[in-house]
């Protein structure tokens, strides 16, 4: 394997990995302060799911790198990889929402694309993780339309969202080291999953009342 790709690999995992690890406490911190009983559930199963994923990625890592997986999550904050909307804090439950069902639309398009790579185990993480992210996405939909009922909480939501969307065009940016992987085809397309993630948030925003401004919008200079 050239050793350039081989990095690329390593890379592209480490980055997934940390940003699982980073959302999982994210969903966490709402176990004993979310709106009910059953949301708050469904958050700790989520947060569980997400620290699943990431140690899916890690244990690939460890594979490629011949290392003990339990180290990653130990580094120091300087050497995680993540993408500012994963790390961002938790906020209220509007914004915890709007964060939560746009990384969920985020992956469940990344997996739907991935799962025809021609790299055996990208293909393998898809399935295993874009199976837990229809569930997420489905539920965190369904909380986002019920949510939006209400007027003033959809100012809420709609606050949410303000504050989130401009931390998603991180989700679709590539590295210099990931277009090795690109030009190989054993990642998505970020032009293509954001075409696909657009597709599954778009409907649903609308649905739930929440107004995209221009500069929001899919064709808009913040999208």
């Amino acid at each position: 394997m050239i050793p350039e790709f081989k990095q690329a690999l390593e890379e592209y995992a480490l980055a997934r990995a940390d940003e699982q690890f980073m959302l999982g406490p994210r969903s966490a911190e709402w176990q004993g302060r979310g709106p009910t009983s059953a949301e708050r559930e469904v958050l700790a199963r989520i947060a569980q799911d997400e620290l699943g994923h990431a140690r899916l990625w890690y244990a690939w890592l460890a594979e490629m790198r011949g290392q003990d997986p339990a180290q990653y999550p130990e580094r120091p904050p300087a050497e995680w990889r993540c993408s500012p909307l994963f790390a961002l804090p938790t906020g209220d439950w509007a914004f915890t929402l709007a964060r939560q069902f746009l990384l969920d639309a985020w992956e469940v398009a990344w997996s739907d694309l991935a799962l025809t790579s021609p790299m055996p185990r990208i293909a393998e993480l898809a399935a295993k993780i874009g199976a837990d992210e229809r569930d997420h996405l489905a539920q965190t939909s369904t909380w986002l339309k019920r949510f939006g009922r209400n007027a003033a909480r959809r100012r809420l939501l709609q606050a949410g969202f303000d504050a989130t969307w401009p931390h998603t065009a991180e989700l679709f940016a590539a590295t210099e080291l990931d277009t090795w992987l690109l030009d190989a085809k054993v990642i998505p397309d970020p032009a293509m999953t954001r075409q696909a993630w657009l597709a599954l948030v778009d409907p649903r925003l609308r649905a739930a009342g929440v107004f995209l401004s221009e500069a929001m919008s899919p064709g808009g200079a913040g999208g």
